[in-house]
């Protein structure tokens, strides 16, 4: 048994051997594949990281470019860039507009603006000074629009670099200085004016001037190097004509441009310390709150207002504001005055009302002397009694239309469009039945004593009339188988009205017409034409005839 048991016990050493053996080593490719793999995963979490942080960069660099490319799309400058070649990488729609030409014919194409010929020595010059060093030039030169029209622009050139000094791109920011230059040009003509006065003069005025010019020099140079110090975003908007508030989502106005400076007469630190609603003028407070949360809602909006001055005076603007809920929740509103353009829409509207009614009132005028003409004629006709000759009854008419085509020729001549001169009237009537009936040969005598004084065209071409045919009947008929003779012409004006008398020495009016029972077609004009002035008509045998009608 012992031996058994000895047996029993070496082969449970051997078994225990025989299991030591079973727990082998990891073999070298098996060590070098499982290290593989830690550092592929770990290269991959670096991978994942960077793209993620890539993706995150690009994002805010997109937002970036829309908020740029936002605030540049609403300005009135024209703003473009563009490659050493002259290709163009962007171009705004002020740019498109000004040069007509479409977004598509621009951005990747190479085209050039034309340029005053006699400027193109100078830009090419001014251009070709740009460096890193001196990476921004400012040209002012003349171009040609997309219509043809020249303009005088000032471009603002900015040259981007890379690390090796090498010119990557240009962007150009201009915008039009034409009445800027007209002014410097009439201001430039002055001055030599008044060099010349000063020339005459004594030393010491001379020096005063110097002194004047080169403070000026001073002013402009101090003025120019604090616009060049300008940062960035700024310099396109603090070169803006149009003014510009930066507001928060409140309504606090956080910064200013110089043009709204100048024309609301407010210093920056004043405009600063308020509230849109302090310089709005045509909305209250409560429309003011409830325009800004509309305009939260649209992103933006343009529209017309208007603003209140330092010194109290309104005037009108327009208003292009955006709001952007990333800059937190500011508002970018950028004005112009409009004041000008306002006040000539105005007058214009006021012009077409007055030419209008100027229209109308022709119109009605001719129509009633057509029809008073055709009147006139109709009578003409029913009075025919075969006595008169073919050629009389023409010049009778004549005389007629005459007088009526008297009051539009002195209308016309007239700063007034609705009277006349009645003494120029009554006078050049005359003066035509005079040289008709040729009352020189006849020495027969027209004195006129005639008040200044203006009557209307609905009273003016019923009195032409009237004397037209009392002065007819005197040449006619008041001084038969006579060589001379008097006739006299008065006006006057009275308190009750006009009053108007024609006078002759002949030998007076026939008893029926003194009775009411005349029946010629000029006694007859004569009295409905009175009646259509509501006037009065007296008759008097005086050592011949008077006539007197008052009207109103």
């Amino acid at each position: 048994m012992t031996m058994n048991g000895k047996a029993s016990n070496d082969n449970v050493s051997d078994t225990g051997r025989s299991a030591c053996g079973a727990e082998e080593h990891p073999s070298p490719s098996d060590t070098l594949e499982t290290a593989n793999i830690a550092d592929l995963s770990g290269a991959y979490e670096l991978l994942r990281q960077e793209i993620a942080e890539r993706r995150q960069a690009e994002k805010k660099l997109k937002e970036s470019e829309e908020r740029y490319r936002t605030v540049v799309e609403d300005q009135t400058e024209i703003i473009n860039r563009f490659r050493p070649d002259g290709t163009y990488t962007f171009v705004n729609d002020v740019f498109c507009r000004f040069f007509n030409k479409s977004r598509e014919e621009l951005v990747g194409e190479k085209w050039f603006p034309q340029a005053y010929t006699e400027d193109l020595g100078m830009i090419r010059s001014r251009l070709a000074a740009m460096s890193p060093e001196n990476h921004v030039v400012v040209i002012e030169n003349r171009v040609y629009s997309g219509k043809g029209d020249l303009h005088w622009m000032q471009f603002v050139n900015r040259g981007f670099y890379n690390n090796e000094g090498s010119l990557l791109e240009v962007q150009s920011v201009g915008r039009d200085i034409t009445a800027r230059k007209l002014a410097e040009e009439k201001l430039e003509k002055y001055q030599a004016h008044l060099e010349e006065m000063v020339a005459e003069r004594t030393a010491g005025l001379e020096k005063a001037n110097m002194r004047l010019m080169n403070e000026i020099s001073e002013r402009i140079h101090a003025e120019k190097a604090l616009k060049q110090s300008e940062a960035k975003y700024w310099a396109v908007i603090q070169t803006s004509t149009d003014g510009f508030w930066l507001v928060d989502i409140n309504g606090h106005i956080l910064e200013v441009n110089e043009a709204y400076m100048r024309r609301s007469g407010y210093s920056r630190e004043e405009l600063i310390r308020m509230h849109v609603t302090d310089l709005e003028a045509n909305e209250r407070a409560e429309e003011t709150a409830a325009h800004i949360r509309e305009v939260m809602r649209k992103g933006s909006e343009v529209f017309e207002s208007r603003h209140r001055a330092k010194d109290g005076s309104v005037w009108d603007v327009e208003v292009n504001v955006i709001h952007v809920p990333d800059l937190g929740g500011r508002f970018f509103s950028f004005f112009r005055d409009i004041t000008g353009r306002k006040q000539s829409e105005q007058a214009l509207k006021e012009a077409l009302n007055e030419k209008e009614t100027l229209l109308q009132e022709v119109h009605h005028r001719v129509k009633n002397n057509l029809l008073v003409l055709h009147s006139l004629i109709s009578l003409q006709q029913a009075g025919l009694t075969g006595r008169e000759t073919v050629n009389e009854i023409l010049n009778t008419t004549k005389l007629r239309i005459s007088a009526i085509s008297k009051v539009h020729q002195l209308l016309y001549q007239s700063e007034r469009l609705s009277e006349i001169n009645i003494p120029e009237y009554i006078a050049s009537v005359t003066n035509d039945i005079t040289t008709a009936f040729d009352a020189g040969k006849r020495s027969i005598d027209i004195s006129l004593d005639l008040e200044p004084a203006l009557i209307g065209i609905e009273k003016a071409v019923p009195c032409g009339i009237i004397i037209n045919e009392l002065l007819t009947n005197a040449f006619k008929y008041a001084f038969i188988e006579r060589d001379s003779g008097q006739i006299s012409i008065s006006f006057r004006k009275k308190d009750d009205g006009c009053e108007l008398v024609i006078r002759d020495n002949g030998v007076g009016m026939p008893e029926e017409f003194v009775s009411g029972e005349a029946r010629s077609l000029g006694l007859q004009l004569i009295t409905l034409l009175t009646r259509q002035l509501k006037g009065k008509l007296e008759y008097k045998r005086d050592n011949g005839s008077k006539f007197m009608i008052i009207f109103q």
